[in-house]
């Protein structure tokens, strides 16, 4: 395997989009943690939607991320992991980490790279996204994760001695978003 960066927001700050928008002078094979994680799940039978596997338990989360990692594993060259730095659970009323720290060091990230939107935006994206079924969450709760996702990649950044990029994608400032994960980007795998 090449240099793995890990690329995290939460759901609605448009990570997806961005990507969608660089990737066709990609250096790096795009991963979506959370796409393998609900393949593996559907195949077993106990989802039968994406955003069910925020509400599976500690363990079969945990047991799923494991499981696609070991895939993520027998990939060749530079990887960008699109995935969660922390998971909300409604229905436990908890927030977990998207990966846990022992992981982390097992994959020795190149870099992390946090997309960030202001919790106003993210909760209009979210509203305006059809397509998926996320949890109904308040701008103050939206906030809160915010701020745990940014206090736990300080720790993992400190931890792993690597950089830090944060990315904000302010409503109408797309393009400005686009150009930062580009030169972002391009430092962490040229390094």
């Amino acid at each position: 395997m090449g240099k793995v960066v890990l690329l995290v927001g939460i759901s609605g700050a448009g990570k997806s989009t961005l990507l969608e928008k660089i990737s066709a002078s990609a250096t790096y094979t795009l991963v979506n943690l959370g796409t393998i994680m609900f393949e593996i799940a559907k195949s077993e039978g106990i989802v039968s939607t994406r955003d069910q596997i925020k509400k599976l338990k500690n363990y079969d989360t945990s047991r799923l991320r494991d499981l696609a990692f070991q895939k993520i594993g027998k990939e060749q060259g530079n990887l960008l992991i699109d995935t969660h730095i922390s998971i909300e659970n409604s229905d436990q009323a908890c927030i977990s980490p998207g990966i846990p720290i022992d992981l982390l060091s097992q994959i020795k990230p190149a870099g992390l790279i946090y997309i960030d939107a202001p919790s106003t935006d993210v909760l209009e994206r979210r509203l305006a996204d059809t397509s998926r079924s996320r949890e109904n969450q308040t701008v103050s709760a939206l906030d809160t994760q915010r701020i745990i996702d940014l206090s736990l990649l300080s720790y993992y950044m400190a931890y792993l001695n690597i950089p830090l990029y944060i990315i904000i994608n302010k409503q109408g400032r797309f393009e400005e978003a686009a150009t930062s994960l580009k030169k972002a980007l391009a430092t962490l795998f040229d390094k």
